[in-house]
């Protein structure tokens, strides 16, 4: 069936490319040279280190997104605390509520989507009431892109490297430091005490803006209660 294919184009747009594809939107601003002067700026490098090493620690994170790729329209908010995930999916006009917990992933989908991949209608009406755990592992495709990648690919942008340059800038009123990649992407990286890396501008595949909060705050992730096995329906 294509209920993994779905969610995981989504994930695999988004978060492979996360810190390796884009550049700046309108909501960061850089500030002149005479401000970044103020501050003694430290190298794109060293920033995302200390970025990757504050995300770590943290243990946890909340990413949303809004981004455009291979021709679909990705909404994203999840909640991702060490190997596990959890939060909302939406490719197009599909939105689908996904759960990692070991590498075990549920979904939870509409009415339209299981019509959409074939099933009686009152076998969707089912599956749309409940949590659903896929064939196998289960959404073995969306376990990759957790907490743990998001650091790496902070560390490692998709075998890319940052520009030595850093800019000093704001971001919602806080100051930030802007650092660049070798595709132009832009991660964007507190200026001022714990050095978080706040958000990430993309262009080209896929465009968008990724935004990171709630560091070392998800609350704890557990399998959703009830869900039924793909396999036990044959679906």
């Amino acid at each position: 069936m294509r209920l993994r294919s779905l969610a995981a184009a989504g994930l695999s747009a988004v978060l492979l490319t996360a810190c390796g594809g884009g550049s700046s939107d309108d909501n960061a601003e850089r500030s002149s040279s005479a401000a970044s002067s103020t501050r003694s700026a430290p190298t794109g490098p060293e920033l995302a280190a200390a970025a990757g090493d504050a995300l770590q620690q943290a243990g946890s994170v909340r990413v949303q997104g809004d981004l455009t790729g291979e021709g679909r329209h990705v909404v994203l908010d999840l909640g991702m605390l060490g190997p596990d995930m959890a939060g909302t999916l939406t490719v197009d006009d599909v939105r689908l509520g996904i759960t990692v917990v070991g590498g075990i992933g549920y979904v939870q989908a509409p009415p339209s989507y299981w019509l959409s991949l074939g099933v009686s209608d009152p076998l969707a009406s089912r599956l749309a009431a409940s949590w659903v755990r896929p064939p196998g592992d289960g959404a073995s495709d969306l376990a990759p892109y957790n907490f743990d990648r998001l650091v790496a690919l902070l560390n490692y942008p998709n075998n890319l490297t940052y520009q030595d340059e850093a800019v000093a800038g704001t971001l919602d009123g806080g100051p930030v430091w802007l650092i660049a990649d070798s595709d132009g992407s832009e991660t964007r990286i507190a200026a001022e005490g714990t050095p978080y890396p706040l958000q990430v501008a993309m262009t080209g595949e896929p465009s968008g803006v990724l935004t990171l909060s709630d560091f070392g705050a998800v609350p704890p992730i557990t399998v959703p209660g009830d869900a039924i096995d793909l396999s036990d329906v044959g679906a």
